[in-house]
């Protein structure tokens, strides 16, 4: 039996099997066979002991970066818990796939053709002021609907501080997300997006593939402010179309990042809890460190010196279609 969910939903699954042990088992002939009990799973933040206790009882844990893998056997190693599991054999990593590129409509575009395709939906797909070709445009795809994780209010004041550092640069913030989560957001924050509508653009995250990879292509830097990342799909899909990423440098995100892949925004480590209430360590980056980052990659956007990264970024991300995934899984 292999579940597949957030860890939340998996460990509402763990809670139910392993309280009620007979679900796994079944009867064949006068023999009772058990089924293995596998979860994989992406985790969003560093858990502590009390959160990994509730998964001991599963045959196998897979998870989506070897960083968590270390960290969940660092925990256990540290609580002498290893040398006492007796089910819990394997704790393994395999990473998400992405086949964006495989769909037959999408399409690599010349970035004048972009603009004028954009421009021709605008207030349909995204809404905003015209765009041009030389704006350099900043991405931030993440669904921020029933979760502060993604902070994208960070993102948001980060742009803000940039523009105003470079009033003359065609600077554009594009926001792909569940709009009216943003603009709630926004206003329970009292952050001025209104003095910067011609800067910020945004768009629902309802659109399809085909729509989805065109924002890809249009924007030369994608941004990630998350706290935490359990695989950062992000990262991997706008890699494919040469984006220049810049991440909290936690996680997943700081995984995607090493090797010179990306540019990684510094955190700060900080005690929260999830959503069954375990104390679990998040990452949070500073408006002023995003600020500083952001500058960087545009600075490098501008003179050209993104090239061996953004490819080192785009290689990396073909190991990840789904052929790969599913051959290790």
């Amino acid at each position: 039996l292999l579940i597949c969910n957030g860890i939340y939903e998996v460990g509402w699954f763990v809670d139910v099997i392993t309280k009620n042990k007979y679900i796994l088992d079944r009867s064949i002939g006068s023999k009772i066979q058990t089924t293995k009990f596998i979860i994989w799973t992406p985790i969003d933040y560093i858990p502590t002991i009390s959160f990994i206790q509730h998964f001991l009882d599963v045959d196998m844990f897979i998870t989506m970066t070897p960083v968590m893998v270390n960290y969940i056997k660092k925990l256990l190693t540290k609580q002498n818990k290893l040398t006492k599991l007796t089910k819990l054999t394997q704790i393994e990593w395999v990473g998400h796939g992405s086949d964006i590129l495989k769909e037959e409509e999408i399409k690599i575009f010349p970035r004048k053709q972009l603009v004028k395709k954009f421009n021709n939906v605008r207030n349909i797909i995204w809404y905003g002021s015209k765009l041009e070709e030389s704006d350099i445009i900043i991405l931030n795809a993440n669904n921020c609907k029933n979760t502060t994780r993604k902070r994208l209010d960070i993102t948001v004041n980060a742009f803000i501080e940039l523009v105003k550092q470079n009033p003359d640069k065609p600077l554009r913030l594009w926001i792909h997300t569940d709009v009216l989560t943003f603009k709630r957001m926004c206003i329970q924050d009292k952050i001025p997006i209104h003095l910067y509508t011609s800067k910020i653009i945004l768009s629902n995250n309802t659109v399809s593939d085909k729509v989805m990879s065109l924002i890809y292509q249009i924007s030369q830097i994608n941004l990630q402010t998350s706290t935490g990342e359990g695989f950062h799909l992000g990262f991997n899909e706008s890699s494919i179309f040469g984006s220049l990423q810049v991440a909290t440098d936690i996680l997943a995100s700081g995984y995607h990042l090493s090797n010179n892949r990306g540019i990684p925004i510094p955190v700060t480590l900080t005690k929260s809890v999830n959503e069954a209430g375990h104390e679990i360590t998040i990452g949070v980056a500073s408006i002023k460190d995003t600020t500083e980052k952001l500058s960087l990659a545009v600075s490098m956007i501008e003179d050209g010196s993104c090239k061996e990264m953004i490819s080192k970024a785009q290689e990396y991300t073909k190991l990840f279609t789904w052929s790969n995934v599913t051959e290790k899984l």
